[in-house]
């Protein structure tokens, strides 16, 4: 075969990788939203108040994010493939139970066995991309996994209130639960394409125990568990409180304080993905990371100012979305880039476990703010 041949094998088996990985980030992330929008017609239907159904999100993420380093073992001892088949199936079949549940007690387990499923993704999503993708083009792979990821959020807030509405909420799980059924089914019939190897029993021995006591207190790996801690804090605070704090501050309409987080989101999304270009065409992954978070929290200060008009609160804001997903990808990378040989996995479900700390963190401190009119403090 010649080179070019080559090239363009290469390059043909590294956008089905992305590909596939990145449908099924989408997927996880949709699968997140999949009860929330039916909040309004669970309330009335099974006679519970709202707080009550927000338990079962409290129980959703409590579960994924203490299952979440457990799962990064299993993917070094077992291979990512088969870790992420059984968390699409988990979350999918989760999902589609919750149809057939005649009562709010049904939906407790449920909410359980998504967590669950919902736990494997970011260890086997990332140790796959970082696996068997080109280095050259592992950048704009993790930029466009995030990516995928945060249109799985938009895409199910529209996709499942449309769905209840033609056809009833019942029908609306049962068959987003059902669609992931098929993206899992893929994944598995997808042979040596998305495998990876398998550590086994006798090299796993030396990582849950004492090796990955060690290999989690590493200061590096610290670190950058206490990075996605902050930073997932502070990015749960603007998408879901950065709405309520411009009203405080600036005495906007809802629909104008919408028009601002809707243009944060967009340019976060065009950030990511210029940030994975970038990350491919240079080395400084962290500088890049640590310019680009600097810059989205100065500006992020900024926008705290009273006297902005509105388009230049949605201009401050939007760049400040941009430059934080400019640093996703080199993110990524540079905690590859740390990452000891045959533990991509467990690396991965640690530090994504700081992400799930800081948002369950996050709604209590900026409740807490807007309680107390301290929206400025957001």
């Amino acid at each position: 075969m010649t080179d070019a041949t080559l090239a363009r094998a290469d390059l043909r088996r590294d956008q089905l990788v992305i590909g596939m990985v990145g449908t099924a980030h989408f997927f996880s992330h949709f699968f997140q939203l999949a009860l929330p929008p039916l909040f309004p017609l669970l309330h009335e239907e099974l006679a519970v108040d709202y707080a009550t159904l927000g338990f079962l999100m409290t129980l959703f993420y409590a579960t994924s994010g203490t299952a979440q380093a457990f799962a990064g073992i299993l993917v070094d001892r077992l291979g990512a493939k088969r870790v992420l088949v059984f968390g699409m199936v988990t979350m999918a079949g989760a999902t589609t139970l919750a149809a057939l549940a005649p009562a709010y007690w049904a939906l407790i387990p449920v909410a359980i066995a998504a967590g669950l499923g919902n736990s494997v993704f970011h260890p086997s999503d990332l140790s796959i991309l970082s696996l068997k993708v080109s280095r050259h083009r592992l950048g704009r792979a993790f930029g466009i996994h995030s990516f995928l990821g945060a249109l799985g959020y938009a895409a199910a807030a529209f996709a499942i209130a449309f769905l209840a509405e033609a056809f009833g909420w019942r029908a609306a799980a049962a068959t987003v639960g059902l669609g992931g059924v098929v993206v899992a089914v893929l994944i598995a019939a997808s042979g040596d394409l998305l495998a990876t190897p398998a550590q086994g029993r006798r090299s796993a021995a030396t990582g849950p125990g004492i090796g990955y006591l060690q290999l989690i207190a590493m200061p590096v790996i610290v670190l950058v568990f206490l990075y996605f801690a902050i930073t997932s804090a502070a990015g749960l605070g603007i998408q879901n409180f950065a709405a309520a704090a411009a009203l405080q501050i600036y005495g906007i309409s809802l629909a104008e304080a919408a028009v601002v987080v809707t243009v944060y989101l967009i340019l976060m999304a065009g950030g990511i993905l210029i940030g994975g270009i970038l990350a491919d065409r240079t080395a400084r992954h962290a500088l890049t990371t640590v310019g680009g978070t600097i810059a989205a929290g100065l500006l992020m200060i900024v926008a705290s100012l009273h006297g902005l008009s509105l388009p230049v609160l949605a201009g401050v804001i939007g760049v400040s979305g941009f430059c934080f997903g400019l640093a996703g990808p080199s993110r990524d990378l540079m905690v590859r880039g740390v990452i000891p040989a045959g533990s991509t996995g467990k690396v991965f479900g640690f530090v994504y476990c700081g992400g799930d700390a800081g948002a369950t963190v996050a709604p209590l401190l900026f409740g807490f703010l807007l309680d107390h009119g301290l929206a400025r403090g957001v």
